[in-house]
């Protein structure tokens, strides 16, 4: 009976230089490596995550923690029910929106509810104006109501103390089957890539890569999308450089009215949730808040301002470096 093919995947060292044999090393590992081994992972994760029986339509009610023995191996999966998350920058724009509509009405003489004149100027009853993104934000909810599911291991000992430098890939071998020896083979899959992803790779794509084109996030971003190549030995890599910006809309929403589940204040508390609670600590100055008949009010154009404000601040610049496949020069 013949023996089953193999391939043998190493782990490349540590990274040292940009010659030819490390980029010939890093081709391996993007080609080959890396692939098969993601492949072993992918599989035994795949079967165990089915065992649960929880799927995007067979939600459980709260986190479930299973676990699965494989001899020396313990695998566990945590399924957490996902729900659909508030669609920060919809909200913030509605808002944006919902102000000017406010403004428009207020010069016409159209009155709101909520809407109240201070000293000339217009003000928004602070509960309303609470009440009203709150509605935004349950209007305004995307993705899907699903589950999320991750894995982790507890491996045997002498698997922690191995000086792990290759794994074998069996060609024809059933990475899916339930048995220890997958589970070994899984954990030593995932080992070694990570080691890969430490020790080599990610500094290769950071070092001999990235950091010889030059371009910085603050201080040298280039104006549009450009490709480059990058030369080591015969090898050229291709990478277009994408400048961007990334907003955290999330983090501006959070700080205009985010509440605890308990309803405590503390340091994360939304700005008109700690002015409803008296616990304002300077902001009554940044909402221009009044108090009138027993009710309290912010003005609308502070509100506006706050929010800009808020925009700008978590507007951070981005490059994105998409790396190609090498060409071969000979």
């Amino acid at each position: 009976m013949e023996n089953p093919q193999f391939l043998t995947l190493e782990k490349p060292g540590v990274y040292k230089k940009d010659d030819e044999e490390t980029a010939e090393k890093y081709e391996k590992v993007e080609r080959e490596t890396f692939p098969l081994l993601e492949k072993i992972i992918r599989e035994f994760e795949t079967i165990n995550k089915n065992k649960t029986k929880y799927t995007d339509s067979n939600r459980p009610n709260e986190t479930v923690r299973d676990t699965y023995v494989y001899g020396s191996v313990k695998i566990n999966i945590e399924t957490v029910p996902q729900q659909k998350r508030v669609a920060a920058e919809k909200v913030i724009d509605h808002i944006e929106f919902w102000l000017e509509i406010l403004e428009g009405d207020y010069a016409h003489e159209i009155k709101r509810k909520g809407v109240v004149t201070i000293d000339k100027k217009q003000y928004l009853s602070l509960n309303w104006t609470i009440a009203m993104i709150n509605k935004m934000m349950e209007k305004h909810k995307e993705g899907k109501e699903g589950i999320k599911q991750t894995i982790n291991f507890e491996a045997p000992d002498y698997i922690k103390t191995e000086d792990l430098e290759k794994v074998i890939y069996h060609t024809e071998k059933d990475y899916s089957k339930e048995t220890e020896e997958n589970a070994l083979d899984y954990i030593r899959a995932s080992l070694l890539k990570n080691k890969i992803k430490e020790d080599f790779y990610d500094v290769f794509r950071e070092k001999a890569l990235k950091k010889k084109l030059g371009y910085d996030k603050e201080k040298n971003m280039p104006f549009q999308t450009v490709t480059e190549y990058v030369r080591i030995g015969n090898h050229v890599f291709p990478i277009q450089v994408v400048p961007s910006t990334s907003a955290s809309y999330v983090s501006a929403l959070n700080t205009l009215i985010k509440e605890t589940p308990s309803g405590k204040i503390t340091k994360t508390t939304g700005e008109l949730i700690r002015l409803r609670e008296g616990r304002g600590d300077g902001l009554e100055k940044i909402y221009d808040m009044k108090k009138e008949k027993g009710s309290l009010y912010i003005s609308l154009e502070a509100l506006k301002t706050r929010i800009q404000q808020l925009r700008e601040e978590n507007i951070k610049p981005k490059l994105t470096y998409n790396i190609a496949h090498a060409i071969r020069l000979n």
